[in-house]
């Protein structure tokens, strides 16, 4: 917004985004406002990506106060007060282009671990049960019947064995991580069937999730993708392995939804598999993370692991591949 004139009681104009910005509270937002005096043009830049122009009639003026952070100076007084945190200001003497608007962006934020759940029973070495050992306090809960079975070292009760056919899932209070945003999620798993979809790591909505991170038996593939949207009949956006899961072997699996760049990615023991444009309009996905089926916030649970999981990790962010590779070596 910007003043016609040295008075708090002259024409105000404003350019701004025209959506709704109720799912982008509680995640970091990067704003860019530009002003060209030679074009007379006001430009309001969300993300790196410009959202909204226009025309600025009137005489242009020198502002001689100070500059406010986090509120508004009105003839002496503040007011309009941020609710919410701000960083990385930054103020340039002219008007960037579209082109370094996107660098100064600079993409993806930095790699926070939301959740971490180990998946050790009571005779491991350190027991961890269904607790998440983030720091977050996303801790697991689980319907149906579960064994803790030995994990890929053969470690005592190191893994988590789910019950198919008596409907076993586990899943968080909430949503660990923003499916909006950029994010990274892995997990060993054992597939011991391929009839049917077997999930093993989902976040719910109302109707379609956030994402799939499983099998899928129509292509006979490991998959990682990212619905349109979670209503209607949403159009998929799929990163899928090369080759078919090997019944009864420890595999890790790893997905990645790159905002910056527009992908979806699915890692195998390590190696990139495929990469494929994600959604064009991410969507936040506001209910819990299910390990071991799918479903919605209605109740419906599907698509149940059948087989064993272990050490199941999501981060806001892209995770390094070499970090991914790290994580399937272990």
């Amino acid at each position: 917004m910007m003043k016609a004139a040295d008075d708090e009681n002259s024409t105000s104009q404003w350019t701004g985004n025209g959506t709704a910005m109720t799912n982008d509270v509680g995640r970091w937002t990067h704003l860019t406002a530009v002003y060209d005096a030679v074009a007379s043009r006001m430009s309001l830049y969300v993300n790196g990506k410009p959202v909204s122009s226009i025309t600025r009639t009137g005489t242009p003026w020198q502002a001689n106060g100070p500059m406010t952070v986090g509120c508004a100076l009105y003839a002496g007084a503040l007011g309009d007060h941020l609710t919410g945190s701000v960083s990385g200001i930054r103020v340039w003497r002219g008007a960037l282009a579209a082109s370094e608007v996107a660098a100064v962006h600079g993409g993806n934020p930095a790699v926070k671990l939301e959740g971490m759940w180990p998946l050790d029973g009571p005779a491991s070495d350190t027991p961890t049960y269904l607790t998440d050992w983030s720091g977050n306090g996303r801790d697991l809960t689980i319907t149906g019947p579960y064994a803790w079975t030995r994990d890929r070292g053969f470690g005592r009760d190191g893994a988590l064995g789910l019950e198919l056919s008596e409907g076993s899932c586990a899943e968080t209070s909430g949503p660990a991580v923003r499916t909006d945003a950029s994010f990274t999620v892995s997990a060993w798993v054992v597939l011991d069937q391929t009839t049917g979809h077997h999930s093993v790591v989902t976040q719910i909505a109302t109707g379609a999730p956030g994402f799939f991170f499983g099998y899928n038996p129509g292509p006979d593939r490991w998959h990682f993708g990212m619905p349109s949207a979670s209503g209607g009949t949403p159009t998929w956006h799929i990163a899928e392995s090369q080759q078919a899961p090997e019944l009864g072997k420890w595999t890790h699996l790893a997905g990645v939804y790159d905002l910056a760049k527009g992908k979806v990615r699915l890692y195998v023991d390590g190696v990139l598999q495929d990469e494929q444009d994600g959604p064009s309009s991410p969507w936040m996905a506001s209910g819990p993370t299910l390990v071991g089926c799918n479903g919605n916030v209605g109740g419906t649970r599907n698509s149940r692991l059948g087989g064993v999981v272990d050490d199941v990790r999501l981060w806001t962010s892209t995770v390094d591949p070499d970090r991914i590779a790290d994580l399937a070596a272990g």
